[in-house]
């Protein structure tokens, strides 16, 4: 095949990538790398397709192979990362992230960094990270975010509470932000004195419809044991904002706590095919499904997991074990 011809059908594929027409973009990938092009180009992106099929293996096969043509390529390398954390390499993960996010801010990275560094208990390992990045976007609002998260789970409470004020004070109708402020502010108030300062937050006009304050008021409600007050917020939540699947996760809590088994899978099954990830979600769901003698839904939504998140192999595992349900 001549160069220009290669040329052509590589932007032919790209161009299937960027329509999202993922099974055919990838066919036209396979046929272009039997030729086994020295393009770090090529492998890049076909690293790319792979990560967002999710193939992670193939994905991080590629990106190696890119790598290896252009090691400084600073696509490649975020590439790489984000692979290495979507396969919860944190170790590996960690240097090359703070190389590509010192010399420019990924949110996504930053992000999926933190989220796995939570997981695995060693928010400590990104402590110096986030003092380098502070003094590089100190300015920036979506790194402020994500910092002050960061210490507050870290146990930084009053330098988490500093950087929600600076976010509040440049951004006064940001309902997300001004929520973790309060979230953090009424932290260590007793459960009624936390209802009680939430309730008169929500009377005020401007507040009344926020739907991140009428959240927290539902979760205190819940802690409290008082359902019968969290569910109408909830249901609130989901008309202001059909959207949102942390409010809807929510809700599908409150109703696995009162033995609504089918409200409770319709309402998880969309959370965990979002973010099979879930521990909580996951073990909400096989809780309702089994409720309801359900065995057979359970074993189709590990299916439709399987299908879309093909790496996911734990939930192999998983079916078996419903597979032996006695129902």
């Amino acid at each position: 095949m001549t160069q220009i011809a290669f040329s052509k059908r590589l932007a032919h594929a790209i161009q299937l990538k960027k329509e999202k027409d993922y099974e055919n973009a990838w066919h036209a990938f396979q046929e272009l790398a039997a030729s086994n092009p020295k393009s770090s180009y090529f492998w890049g992106n076909f690293a790319h397709l792979a990560f967002l099929m999710k193939r992670l293996n193939e994905a991080r096969q590629y990106a190696e192979t890119a790598l290896a043509l252009a090691p400084h390529d600073e696509f490649l390398r975020s590439i790489y990362v984000q692979i290495l954390l979507a396969q919860k390499e944190l170790e590996k993960a960690l240097p090359l992230a703070t190389e590509v996010l010192t010399r420019k801010f990924h949110r996504h990275i930053l992000r999926n960094l933190f989220k796995l560094a939570e997981q695995n208990r060693k928010l400590p390992l990104l402590d110096n990270l986030f003092s380098e990045l502070e003094s590089l976007y100190r300015r920036r609002m979506d790194f402020l975010q994500i910092a002050a998260e960061f210490y507050h789970r870290l146990g930084q409470k009053e330098k988490a509470l500093a950087i929600y004020q600076k976010l509040v004070a440049a951004r006064p109708d940001d309902d997300f932000i001004y929520n973790r402020f309060i979230d953090l502010k009424i932290e260590g108030l007793s459960l009624q004195e936390r209802i009680r300062h939430l309730e008169n937050l929500l009377k005020i006009p401007s507040r009344a419809h926020n739907v991140h304050l009428l959240g927290l008021l539902a979760r205190e409600y819940r802690k409290a044991g008082q359902l019968e007050k969290a569910e109408p917020l909830q249901q609130r939540i989901l008309q202001l904002a059909p959207g949102n699947l942390y409010q809807r996760k929510q809700m599908g809590f409150t109703h696995l706590k009162k033995k609504d088994w089918d409200t409770a899978v319709h309402l998880l099954q969309d959370c965990l095919l979002e973010d099979p990830d879930d521990v909580y979600v996951r073990n909400a769901l096989l809780k309702a499904f089994r409720g309801k003698g359900d065995k057979q839904g359970a074993l189709e939504l590990i299916q439709k997991i399987l299908v879309r998140y093909p790496d996911k192999k734990q939930y192999y595992g998983i079916r078996r074990k419903v597979e032996k349900w006695e129902i």
